[in-house]
């Protein structure tokens, strides 16, 4: 990651929701993580930005309710299980860091030198957090308005295939398939975590394949962090191919 590439993406960012320059400090706070935070600590004298944990978890809640509302309007004769399934599928970490690609986060994102070393850049989970407190920021800065139009503007495609294929993301089953057709060993998954209490448990699930770790996911549900996992897993079996 250079300087340039973290100002390049934020004023691209600032461009597309026409955002006035104030508000660069926010996205610079969107695009900074913990681990470089503390590795900084120790340069007396020096302004950091605050890192994007707050921004984060004000993104993941704009999300879901644009995501509800919209799910809301397009599917008039869906009960609330189906709306409930649907959202989840649409919220979920790997689409999160789907989009963060698109916007290059990862090569922008201020990233401590151990995060760095264990592949920081290119983790889901990491990816996605970001992705949530660049939503949180466009909120903070521009509105709820620009917020769901940005958020709609990525998702389209997803939102477009839920609607005619309900619970078609089904990221387990296709890395079943892939290891399938691959003549590979089914997959395995690990719950490597459980943290929280009952009412709002975070699981963190690993995915293995012949014994080594292919992907990691987290979430509310242990299906739902089975099913981040399998989305990385995917990723990674691909580009290895590639």
């Amino acid at each position: 990651m250079t300087a340039h590439q973290h100002e390049q993406v934020i004023g691209g960012i600032m461009r597309e929701i026409e955002a006035e320059p104030a508000a660069r400090e926010m996205f610079r706070s969107a695009l900074t993580h913990r681990s470089w935070v503390n590795e900084s600590l120790d340069r007396s004298g020096l302004d950091f930005p605050e890192t994007n944990e707050r921004l984060e978890y004000l993104g993941d809640s704009v999300l879901g309710l644009v995501i509800a509302k919209q799910l809301y309007n397009e599917l008039p004769q869906a009960d609330e299980g189906e709306l409930t399934k649907a959202k989840a599928g649409l919220v979920c970490t790997a689409i999160l860091a789907r989009h963060a690609r698109r916007l290059e986060l990862g090569p922008a994102l201020l990233l401590g030198h151990g995060e760095e070393l264990s592949g920081g850049r290119e983790r889901i989970s990491l990816l996605a957090d970001t992705m949530e407190a660049v939503i949180g920021a466009v909120f903070i800065t521009c509105g709820f308005t620009a917020a769901e139009k940005f958020i709609l503007k990525y998702w389209e495609t997803e939102i477009e295939r839920e609607i005619k294929e309900p619970g078609q993301q089904d990221y387990k089953s296709l890395l079943q398939e892939f290891c399938h057709k691959r003549k590979k060993a089914p997959p395995v998954y690990r719950i490597e975590q459980e943290t929280g209490p009952d009412h709002e448990r975070q699981y963190v699930m690993a995915v293995l394949i012949s014994g080594r770790i292919y992907g990691q996911g987290r979430g509310r549900t242990k299906k739902q962090a089975a099913q981040d996992a399998a989305a990385e897993a995917l990723s990674k079996l691909k580009k290895e191919e590639a």
